[in-house]
This record gives structure tokens, C-alpha cells and sequence, in this order.
């Protein structure tokens, strides 16, 4: 998945993992909110004493771009977020010092 690979996922994909062979994943890619981004659905799946069990992982990505693209636009959007938090006073922090009047 971290080579891009998801992007041909649209249909489904599925696989074995070569040194555990009771286990299986499922990839599926679902458009996320206004389209600009999809989300990424990894669900791997065994038997555990009888019982099917499933563990899914869900990213969200951006479509057809590369994995360094992708890292950079994580990277932007978080620079982003923090200058507007910045800008907007929203950030947290301490003051110190007394408030109110007093004699």
C-alpha cells in the first residue's frame, strides 16, 4: 500500500500474507467527503478458535498522486492548520499574572 498501489484498488484487491498463510486482507477505496480525497479501507481477517476475526486500518488519501506527493500534502495541510489556529487565536497556551482590580 505504501507504494501507491492502492490507486488501482477501486474495484477491490486482496492478498495472503506469504509467511502466514491463515491470513488474508481485503483493500477497498470509498470516496470521503467532496471528493478531493478517498478513504483507504485495509481489513486483514483469521480464524481464531473458530472464529472469523477482522481488524481494518482507514486512511485517507489523496487519488492520483504519488507517495512522496501525498506525504507533502499531509505535510502542507498540517502547516496550514497550525498558521490558521495561529491566526485566529485559537491556539493554547498559559498566562500568568493577577486579573481584576484591587487595592
Amino acid at each position: 500500500m505504501s507504494t501507491g498501489d492502492w490507486q488501482d484498488a477501486s474495484a477491490g484487491t486482496t492478498g495472503d500474507f506469504p509467511d502466514y498463510p491463515d491470513y488474508h486482507w481485503t483493500c477497498a477505496v470509498q470516496d470521503w467527503g467532496d471528493g478531493t480525497v478517498e478513504q483507504l479501507d485495509v481489513a486483514v481477517t483469521w480464524v481464531d478458535k473458530g472464529a472469523e476475526k477482522t481488524y481494518v486500518v482507514s486512511t485517507l488519501v489523496y487519488p492520483g498522486t504519488t507517495p512522496a506527493a501525498q506525504d507533502q500534502a499531509a505535510q502542507d495541510a498540517a502547516s496550514a492548520a497550525s498558521a490558521a489556529s495561529t491566526a485566529t487565536g485559537t491556539g493554547t497556551g498559559t498566562s500568568t499574572g493577577k486579573t481584576g482590580g484591587g487595592k
